[in-house]
């Protein structure tokens, strides 16, 4: 895994998942991981997109300031 496009269609499928089980068994804890799972592959696709090199981490706040400077959509005051 390394392209934009190969971190994306990753995030799909944990996104796909956490819908499949809340959807069925409701294994909330189990929801939430596949959930950050997904946000955590997104905000790396970001971090492939401008050029930066993934960190190995799976601190959100940290991917996000990651790619502020680069995605004004990041700037929303909810997200600090």
């Amino acid at each position: 895994m390394g392209t934009f496009n190969e971190w994306v269609h990753h995030a799909y499928n944990d996104f796909d998942s956490a819908k499949y089980l809340y959807d069925g068994d409701k294994a909330y804890d189990i929801v939430i991981y596949h959930c950050h799972q997904s946000l955590e592959k997104f905000l790396k696709s970001l971090w492939v997109k401008h050029g930066l090199v993934v960190k190995k981490t799976h601190d959100l706040r940290e991917l996000v300031d990651g790619v502020r400077g680069q995605e004004s959509w990041l700037h929303d005051p909810e997200l600090t």
